[in-house]
């Protein structure tokens, strides 16, 4: 059940759909406002043919800005054929029988760790897909709080330290075992402003801005709580060190020196950042070298 966003339906989430697609460079795809009291959305199918849906709590709760970012990353899962592997971590997780969730549990412990990092350049194509990065970073720490109204006193760089607990034990075990399928939001809010401020993200930036007429996006200030509490006080993140750089086949960071770098986390090394896998590699996802597109 749900209602199908068109442009004769809710034309105006149907426009900033349509605005996030042409950014990200895919086809519109069909998307659903399902009632659901909770903050979520989603893309499934495969990635031929797909579909995204948005809970209702979340739609009513993000602003327009933040939905563009939200509905950006969805379809940066479809731009980098996401879906497909989705899908299928997603019926070994609730589906499958018993004696194939035993058999498959490697496989699905590499799985969240590829499915971790899509998630991260799923955020950079949000990011390229709507003109504030502050309206990224709100929709995300949304997402972690779930309430509008303690969005007024967020204190950015305090969330921030909360990354600071996944250094424990226990965190660290979790993180090994695979058990998470999504990276904490910390995490992924602090990934996303240094792909901002990473030389990809500032070409990507660039390129973005100058081809819809906007002005550099980056020296925006944040709505979250201020002073010294947004984008500007964290803009310096790891300041002295080398911005990272990140593989545009797998969003993982990039380690080594120019002409031999490879895909830090990826457990087949790779010789260059373009990677050609086949469709069963595509499977299996990082086991066999990852298969992001971006």
């Amino acid at each position: 059940d749900g209602i199908r966003i068109t442009p004769r339906q809710s034309s105006f989430l149907h426009s900033i759909l349509v605005d996030a697609a042409g950014r990200v460079g895919v086809s519109c795809p069909e998307l659903f406002i399902k009632q659901y009291p909770t903050f979520n959305a989603y893309t499934m199918g495969t990635n031929e043919d797909h579909l995204i849906v948005m809970h209702s709590e979340l739609f009513d709760a993000a602003e327009p800005d933040e939905l563009q970012f939200i509905l950006g990353h969805e379809l940066g899962h479809i731009r980098n054929h996401h879906v497909t592997n989705m899908t299928i971590a997603q019926f070994l997780a609730n589906g499958a029988a018993t004696i194939v969730e035993l058999l498959a549990a490697p496989l699905v412990v590499a799985h969240n760790a590829w499915s971790r990092e899509a998630e991260k350049t799923a955020d950079r194509a949000g990011d390229l897909a709507t003109p504030s990065p502050d309206a990224c970073l709100r929709a995300l720490v949304l997402l972690a709080s779930g309430s509008r109204k303690l969005m007024s006193e967020m204190n950015l760089s305090e969330y921030l330290s909360q990354r600071e607990g996944l250094n424990t034990v226990q965190a660290k075990i979790d993180l090994w075992l695979g058990v998470h399928n999504h990276p904490h939001l910390v995490e992924r809010v602090y990934s996303l402003i240094e792909f901002i401020g990473s030389p990809l993200g500032k070409s990507a930036t660039r390129k973005m801005s100058s081809r819809y007429g906007e002005s550099p996006r980056w020296l925006e200030g944040s709505r979250m709580s201020s002073p010294g509490s947004g984008l500007d006080s964290v803009r310096c993140l790891g300041s002295g060190s080398v911005a990272p750089s990140f593989c545009r086949s797998c969003g993982f960071e990039l380690s080594g020196t120019s002409g031999t770098r490879g895909c830090a986390n990826v457990w087949t090394p790779l010789s260059t950042c373009f990677v050609t896998t086949t469709s069963s590699q595509r499977m299996i996802g990082i086991a066999y070298g990852v298969t992001c597109n971006w």
